[in-house]
């Protein structure tokens, strides 16, 4: 008895043991990873009211898809602001949303794309793709959807709603540029 006694606390030992060393391997051995994400944070910095002024709209927007006449105004109003290439972002999908390939491509081909963050960039691109094909330029579409059908499927790792249904239009209107 004394026996079994023994050989169960020294198992229980042994495995406190190894689930101590499991537990710090697994905190101290994973790699931090940075999640990607589609949606640049908007700027802080720049005009309150232009921010708040967009954040209302482009909320209304994800809601309903209403909202493209408001960043039309928020352009005007605030061409300078740091939120402005946010603007033209939304302004850009608005339009492709309405129907206005051509209007969307050129708001979104003059937004300045040496400023803008990558995963800003990345959906310039991919709705300038989306512009471009719905407007029956396919070999242009193909040309800006290729490289960023790459790119989202590495960003929507994260359970991230947004970048999982950009992703899909993504993919389908490349499909259907080829």
């Amino acid at each position: 008895m004394i026996r079994l006694c023994y050989a169960f606390a020294h198992s229980l030992r042994g495995g406190a043991v190894v689930i101590g060393l499991t537990a710090l391997l697994v905190v101290t051995g994973c790699p931090a990873t940075k999640r990607h994400t589609l949606v640049a944070e908007v700027p802080k910095s720049g005009d309150a009211t232009a921010r708040s002024r967009f954040l209302e709209a482009r909320s209304a927007f994800l809601r309903d898809g209403s909202q493209a006449d408001a960043f039309d105004q928020l352009r005007e109003d605030f061409p300078n602001d740091p939120i402005a290439p946010w603007v033209g972002l939304y302004q850009g999908i608005a339009l492709v949303k309405k129907g206005d390939y051509t209007g969307a491509e050129q708001a979104l081909a003059e937004l300045p794309k040496s400023e803008l963050p990558a995963a800003m960039l990345t959906r310039v691109k991919l709705y300038r793709g989306v512009a471009k094909a719905r407007g029956g330029d396919n070999k242009g579409a193909l040309a800006l959807l290729r490289p960023q059908a790459g790119a989202m499927q590495g960003l929507t790792s994260g359970g991230n709603a947004q970048a999982e249904r950009e992703f899909s239009e993504a993919r389908a209107e490349y499909w259907a540029a080829m």
